[in-house]
């Protein structure tokens, strides 16, 4: 049982102890390069309107139970929407810079994954998007989350997470995936892998819970 977080902090440097990830400076935040390696990496591992993704985070949220905090999300501190923003705990790109930290210790941190993910299929995730956003010179897709309004919301321009490990797998596993494309996870490992969400869906649906025989019982 798990609706904890399991954030992962990403930073490149540059040759011992330089960070790439320098942003512009303005007061009284620094506002990001749109032609740089920090935001390309975070636009990589933050969902898009377009299909660059992980809207698909089966590998970073691969439980039934791990979807319980992004249903709640901002309550709980957690994601539920693709967003980024600076020193902001609600987004799901928190972007860690000054001046809070110095300059060289520019940093993003991931706040998607569940606490029951496998390290190894996050990690691959949040550096393989990371490096396709790079690659790519992909642009943010959309303004900070402080800067977001209920207006964006309801007009669609903020792209919602999946909130069941259902909805997340039939993203991942759509012949279009981010996941398949060459250099990301590949088909092989998106039908073995998806196949096995899928399992762990039909498990759950065929349980009888504790919760339905206490709600449903004085209904027989």
């Amino acid at each position: 049982m798990s609706q904890e977080g399991e954030w992962f902090l990403a930073g490149i440097l540059d040759g011992i102890a330089d960070g790439l990830f320098f942003p512009i400076h303005s007061n009284p935040r620094p506002k990001l390069n749109t032609h740089s390696t920090q935001t390309s990496n975070a636009n990589g591992k933050s969902p898009s309107p377009s299909p660059i993704s992980p809207s698909e985070p089966t590998q970073l949220v691969p439980t039934i139970n791990g979807y319980k905090r992004l249903v709640g999300g901002e309550a709980f501190w957690a994601p539920n929407a693709v967003t980024y923003g600076y020193d902001s705990r609600a987004a799901s790109i928190r972007i860690i810079s000054p001046p809070s930290v110095p300059p060289s210790a520019t940093r993003l941190e991931i706040r998607v994954p569940g606490a029951d993910m496998n390290p190894y299929f996050a990690l691959s995730a949040i550096f393989l998007l990371g490096l396709r956003g790079i690659e790519k010179k992909l642009a943010l897709p959309c303004k900070p989350i402080a800067l977001l309004t209920a207006e964006d919301r309801a007009l669609g321009k903020v792209k919602m997470l999946p909130t069941s490990l259902e909805a997340a797998t039939q993203r991942m596993i759509r012949p279009d995936s981010i996941a398949r494309e060459l250099g990301m996870f590949g088909n092989d490992f998106v039908d073995h892998y998806g196949g096995t969400r899928e399992h762990e869906v039909r498990l759950w649906n065929q349980a009888v819970t504790n919760w339905e025989v206490e709600r449903y019982l004085e209904l027989a």
